[in-house]
């Protein structure tokens, strides 16, 4: 049976097994809302196939965003989180966002649509422990602070952790609920930055996808 999904959790864990038994079967897994859903990063990768990639980064949580920009703006990382809560922004447990699982999974997904055959399991995940201060202080230095999804596709090590990045960078411009990714390719760097959710724009991915499987679209 064919699946059009918004849930990243059996593609994170086994991304080559599900697509291995779709092909057995003669069904499809339509997945474009998996990442970036507001944003066609599904779309860029799968041009991508073939090439020669040699890494992703990408900022991809957008609740990890949103309390990096809430915590520059002076609130607490409490206070931020419990924003994001309510807001309905966060998972019903905020680590799942905050240290990198989200992230990760969605990683995951992006490397193995370029051939690197990974799991979850891969990804060396760093906690949500950055002091407050040291967020502000960033901006200061010309830097701000990103929860950055890494996948070397040459060495295939894979990482989420909240480190500084360059203002000049694709990844330091965006802010509450957008995404950002930059690929590295031949000694290029193709980016990409837009919206994830809200949920409405995940809805218009799936239904997409949906058309797409029955025929209605190309």
């Amino acid at each position: 049976m064919s699946v059009v999904t918004s849930d990243k959790t059996g593609l994170a864990l086994d991304f080559a097994g599900l697509m291995a038994a779709a092909g057995k079967g003669g069904a499809s897994i339509e997945y474009r809302a998996t990442v970036m859903a507001g944003t066609p990063a599904i779309d860029l990768v799968r041009g991508l196939w073939g090439r020669e990639v040699n890494s992703i980064k990408a900022a991809l949580n957008a609740t990890t965003n949103f309390v990096l920009t809430k915590i520059e703006e002076g609130l607490s990382r409490t206070d931020a989180v419990e924003l994001a809560i309510r807001e309905k922004l966060a998972e019903p447990d905020p680590g799942i966002d905050l240290d990198g699982w989200d992230a990760g999974a969605k990683l995951v997904i992006l490397a193995n649509q370029l051939g690197l055959s990974a799991t979850l399991r891969d990804v060396k995940l760093s906690r949500f422990d950055i002091d407050d201060e040291h967020i502000r202080q960033a901006i200061k230095a010309g830097k701000r602070v990103k929860q950055v999804a890494v996948a070397d596709m040459d060495s295939g090590g894979m990482t989420v952790t909240l480190t500084e990045v360059d203002a000049s960078s694709p990844l330091a411009s965006i802010s509450g609920n957008y995404n950002a990714i930059e690929i590295r390719i031949g000694g290029d760097t193709i980016s990409l930055k837009g919206p994830a959710g809200p949920s409405a724009r995940t809805a218009e991915v799936m239904l997409a996808d949906l058309l797409r499987l029955k025929g209605a679209i190309h």
